[in-house]
C-alpha cells in the first residue's frame, strides 16, 4: 500500500499552538491494530449442539467467551503477532483452556449473594447478540443472564453482559434491573408496570487472569430510584495483553467543527466504550440542494483536530455517530459512508469501520432504532497534533452512485448475528450477506436492482423490490445432511465510496477451508456483485451434493424466473423457458463454453405466482 504524507496548517490555535504537527505516516494504524470476532463452531437459528464460543482476536491478544456458561477459556497475549490477513490461515494458534481466566459476575440483593451461572438461550431477540463489528471495534452481548445463590435460588432480575473489544482494550459491561412484578403484569388495568423492589443491592464484575492470584474487580452500588425501569451498569476495563485493569488517560484532545460554518460538534469521551463519540446529527449538508435530484450529491464535512498533550504516545479511538440517519431530501442510511481526507481532499487511506442499524423492534432493547457509527483509530505521538477532514457521503460520490459496504446490526429485527450489506447509491440495500448462515441459511440474501421503479409505487429514489437468494460452497454428506459453515469471519479491505472489497473466510465442516471475496464498484448503470472464490480441500471428503455457486438458494428464493439463457462474449447461445414446481432440477447440466461465459435468469415474477 502506498501512503501519502502531508503537513497541515494549524486551524485551532487554542489547543494546538504548543504541539508539533505530525505527518500521516506517524498516526497511521499499525498492522496489528485490528480486532476480529467469530464463532468457533457453527451457529444456527434452528438450534445446534455446538458450544457457543465467541472468539475475539487482535494482533496482540485473544479473548474467548463461552456465552452458554459465561466462562473465559482464554484471555491473554498471542504467541506471535499476526496480521489480519494472516489470521485467515492461522486461527488455531490459540487453544481454549491454555490461558483460562476466572470470571465472576455477582449481585448482592438484600444480603444474599447471587452469581451468574449461564447466559440466555438463543431466541429471536435474546441470547448471544452481535451489536457492531469491523476492523477496530467488536461489540456483542448476552441477554437473559441467570443469577443464582449457592443453594439454587434464582434472582428476580433482568441482566445482560456485554463485551467491547478494541485492538488494545476490552471492556466488560454488566447491565441489571429488577424484573417486572408478576402481579402488575397480570393486572390488565395497570398503566405502568411496576418492578420488583429491592431495599439494597450491589453488583460487580471480577476477573482473575491466568497465572495471577489477585483478581481485578469493579463494583457499583444500586441507585434506588423512583423509576426502576432504568438499566444500571458496572464496567471493568482490561488490558488484555498484560491482564491488568486499563486506566484510560484520555490524553488525546479532540475538537471537531463543521467545514462550512465552523460550528463546534459535540464530542464526549465515553469511558464505557473506551472512545471519543463525535455527534454529527447537527451537521449541515453542503452544497445545499435545491431539489430531490441534487440531494444525492450533498456531503457532510467536518474538520477534526487531534492533540496529544502527554509525554507518551496515545491511541485516539473515534466513533463518528449519527442517529438522525436520513436527510431531509430522502437519502437513506443504507449507503452512508465516511471517508477521512486531507485538507486538499486527498483520501488519507486510514481505514474506517461502518456499522449501522435501522430496525426498531422494541423487544431488542437499548440498541434498536436508527444509528450510524463510523469507527476508526489513530496513533498520536507525544506533544503532537494532527488535522484532517471527515466526510460523510450519501447517494453520489463525484456525481456517480457511490459504493459502500457496512456491517448491518440486526438489533431491532432479530436473530442478531453477523449480517452485512452493500449499497450502490443510498436508496436501499443492493446486496446483503449472511456469512454465518445463521439467519437465512445461505450467503446471499436480499438483492435489489438499481435504475428500476419499485412496484409499490414509491418515488424514484427509494428501495426497489427484492430479487435475492444465492449461496456458495453448499456441501451435503453421503446421507444428504447439510454440512454447515464454521469459524466464519470477515476482513474488510475497502468499504467505499469508489470500490468495496471484503473477504469472508471459514470452514465447511473440518476438512474444507473456503474463502469468498465480494466487491461492488461505483457505477451509474446496474448493480454488479463481483466474487472471487477459493476452496482448499485438506483431505478426501465423501459427499452426495456439492454446489460451488448457486443463484436461487435452496433456502432463500423470492422470485421465479420465466426464462433461462446462456452465452458468451459473442452473444446468446441458448434460451429456454423455465418449468416451475416440484423442487427438482428440470434440465440437464449445461456447460458454459466460449470466452467470458454468462448465464441469465430473466422475465422474473414474484414467488407468489409460482405453482
Amino acid at each position: 500500500m502506498k501512503f501519502f504524507t502531508f503537513s497541515f496548517l494549524v486551524l485551532f490555535a487554542d489547543i494546538c499552538s504548543s504541539f508539533g504537527a505530525v505527518e500521516l505516516s506517524q498516526v497511521m494504524p499499525l498492522e496489528k491494530d485490528y480486532v476480529s470476532m467469530w464463532w468457533r463452531d457453527d451457529f444456527s437459528r434452528n438450534g445446534s449442539s455446538s458450544r457457543h464460543h465467541r472468539w475475539i482476536q487482535s494482533g496482540s491478544y485473544a479473548f474467548i467467551l463461552d456465552t452458554d456458561e459465561l466462562k473465559v477459556p482464554f484471555l491473554g497475549p498471542v504467541a506471535k503477532a499476526i496480521s489480519e490477513n494472516e489470521l485467515s490461515s492461522d486461527r488455531n494458534s490459540v487453544q481454549p483452556g491454555k490461558r483460562p481466566a476466572d470470571l465472576k459476575l455477582k449481585v448482592r440483593v438484600d444480603g444474599k449473594d447471587y452469581f451468574a451461572t449461564k447466559g440466555g438461550e438463543v431466541t429471536k431477540h435474546g441470547g448471544p447478540r452481535l451489536i457492531e463489528s469491523g476492523r477496530f471495534l467488536q461489540r456483542a452481548d448476552v441477554t437473559d443472564v441467570v443469577f443464582k445463590t449457592q443453594d439454587g435460588a434464582v434472582l428476580n432480575a433482568e441482566a445482560r453482559f456485554e463485551t467491547v473489544a478494541w485492538p488494545d482494550l476490552v471492556n466488560l459491561r454488566l447491565f441489571l434491573r429488577p424484573s417486572l412484578n408478576s402481579e402488575s403484569v397480570r393486572n390488565e388495568q395497570t398503566t405502568q408496570f411496576e418492578r420488583v423492589k429491592w431495599k439494597e443491592a450491589e453488583f460487580s464484575i471480577s476477573l482473575t487472569p491466568y497465572g495471577q492470584k489477585k483478581s481485578i474487580e469493579s463494583s457499583s452500588q444500586w441507585l434506588l430510584k423512583e423509576n426502576r425501569a432504568e438499566w444500571q451498569e458496572v464496567v471493568l476495563s482490561l488490558d488484555p495483553v498484560k491482564g491488568v485493569e486499563k486506566k484510560d488517560s484520555q490524553g488525546v484532545g479532540v475538537e471537531v467543527r463543521e467545514h462550512q460554518s465552523k460550528k463546534k460538534c459535540p464530542v464526549v469521551f465515553e469511558k464505557n466504550l473506551g472512545a471519543y463519540v463525535i455527534q454529527l446529527d447537527q451537521v449541515t449538508p453542503f452544497p445545499r440542494p435545491k431539489g430531490e435530484e441534487e440531494g444525492n450529491d450533498v456531503l457532510e464535512r467536518v474538520i477534526v483536530v487531534l492533540s496529544n498533550s502527554s509525554e507518551k504516545s496515545e491511541v485516539a479511538r473515534l466513533i463518528f455517530q449519527k442517529k438522525k440517519t436520513q436527510q431531509s431530501l430522502g437519502s437513506w442510511i443504507t449507503g452512508l459512508s465516511l471517508i477521512l481526507r486531507a485538507s486538499d481532499g486527498t483520501p488519507l487511506g486510514v481505514p474506517v469501520q461502518l456499522s449501522k442499524n435501522w430496525h426498531r423492534d422494541v423487544e431488542a432493547g437499548p440498541y434498536q432504532g436508527s444509528w450510524f457509527h463510523g469507527v476508526t483509530q489513530l496513533r498520536m505521538p507525544p506533544k503532537s497534533h494532527f488535522e484532517f477532514e471527515a466526510t460523510l457521503c450519501y447517494g453520489h460520490w463525484g456525481g456517480v452512485p457511490a459504493a459502500s459496504h457496512a456491517q448491518l446490526s440486526l438489533i431491532g429485527w432479530g436473530q442478531n448475528q453477523l449480517w452485512e450489506e452493500s449499497a450502490l447509491g443510498s436508496w436501499g440495500e443492493s446486496i446483503c450477506y449472511d456469512p454465518t448462515q445463521s439467519n437465512a441459511e445461505c450467503f446471499l440474501t436480499d438483492i435489489r436492482p438499481m435504475m428500476v421503479t419499485p412496484k409499490n409505487g414509491r418515488k424514484k429514489w427509494s428501495w426497489t423490490n427484492n430479487v435475492g437468494g444465492g449461496d456458495f460452497f453448499r456441501l451435503f454428506s453421503k446421507a444428504g445432511e447439510r454440512i454447515r459453515y464454521r469459524e466464519m469471519r470477515a476482513e474488510r479491505h475497502r468499504v467505499g465510496p469508489c470500490l468495496t472489497e471484503v473477504t469472508y473466510s471459514g470452514k465447511v465442516g473440518e476438512q474444507i477451508n473456503h474463502e469468498l471475496t465480494a466487491s461492488l464498484a461505483r457505477t451509474d448503470d446496474v448493480v454488479r456483485g463481483v466474487y472471487q472464490i477459493r476452496m482448499e480441500v485438506m483431505e478426501e471428503v465423501d459427499f452426495s451434493r456439492l454446489v460451488l455457486f448457486q443463484v436461487g438458494s435452496d433456502t432463500y428464493l423470492v422470485t421465479s424466473e420465466g426464462k433461462f439463457a446462456v452465452g458468451d462474449e459473442d452473444g446468446l447461445r441458448n434460451e429456454w423457458k423455465a418449468s416451475w414446481g416440484g423442487n427438482v432440477n428440470r434440465t440437464e447440466p449445461v456447460e458454459c463454453e466460449g470466452r467470458i461465459p454468462w448465464v441469465s435468469l430473466h422475465e422474473a415474477q414474484p414467488m407468489i405466482g409460482a405453482q
